[in-house]
């Protein structure tokens, strides 16, 4: 199998790679088809063709909107999973603004400062966010778990199949949660 390593300011991917693709790059376009692994960093990454493995980013701006055979695993001061997404294992996702309108057949996990979930999760959904936001459009086939302070905002059509629990973050996060709120108050 072919693995293509490519390294450069501006990178555009519109050759098939049968195997693993390693970019990085100020801007990087994966426009066709990868068989194996893509792994991406950069300022601003943008997938708009099948993955056959696992997807692997970090950057900027990320932009999802093709298939990823397996799991995904993303981080981005912004990151978009658009509607032609979709992930057929699980989805780890971080950042500062975070929008998932595809499909995940897995479970999601997420952090951010703001979460908007206004697509498809088979599975249960871990969210720890400033502000959790459910569009109409969402569909959790498990349960919805998250910790922030308020409740997450929620369109009437949006649908969570197992419930909604609100859970407490872990050890030294909730020691530091409540720190700053005695420091900064409650805003």
């Amino acid at each position: 199998s072919e693995h293509r390593r490519v390294l450069r300011p501006r990178q555009r991917i519109d050759k098939p790679v049968a195997g693993d693709l390693i970019a990085a790059g100020g801007d990087v376009e994966v426009e066709a088809p990868v068989s194996g692994d893509v792994l991406l960093t950069g300022g601003n990454l943008r997938l708009g063709a099948a993955v056959g493995q696992g997807l692997y980013a970090a950057g900027g701006k990320l932009s999802v909107n093709g298939s990823v055979g397996r799991n995904a695993r993303i981080a981005g001061g912004k990151v978009d999973l658009g509607p032609a997404a979709q992930v057929a294992g699980n989805l780890t996702v971080g950042g500062g603004d975070v929008t998932l309108k595809g499909a995940v057949k897995g479970y999601v996990q997420v952090g951010g400062g703001r979460v908007l979930i206004d697509g498809l999760v088979q599975g249960d959904v871990t969210a720890r966010a400033g502000r959790l936001e459910l569009g109409p459009n969402a569909r959790i086939g498990g349960k919805l778990r998250y910790a922030n302070r308020e409740e997450p905002k929620h369109d009437a059509a949006a649908q969570i199949a197992g419930g909604i629990e609100r859970i407490s973050l872990p050890g030294r996060a909730a020691e530091l949660h409540k720190d700053l709120l005695e420091r900064f108050g409650k805003q």
